[in-house]
């Protein structure tokens, strides 16, 4: 079984939305809690590298693109 807490990206036009940061910032909080990783998944091929690992300031530990 799959562990830790698994947060979806939301982007338009080649830019992280709002929500994306807010949601992965509450995930942290609570996977400290419990003492779990944060994955951020993103589906799609418009965002580049270094705009996906700004999502680490907000408490992703792990990101998985497909």
């Amino acid at each position: 079984m799959a562990k830790g807490i698994w947060t979806l990206i939301e982007h338009r036009d080649g830019q992280i939305r709002k929500i994306t940061y807010e949601i992965i910032s509450e995930a942290r909080r609570l996977a400290d809690a419990s003492a779990q990783d944060v994955t951020a998944v993103y589906l799609g091929t418009s965002l580049d590298d270094s705009t996906l690992e700004s999502l680490g300031k907000y408490g992703a530990d792990k990101i998985s693109c497909e």
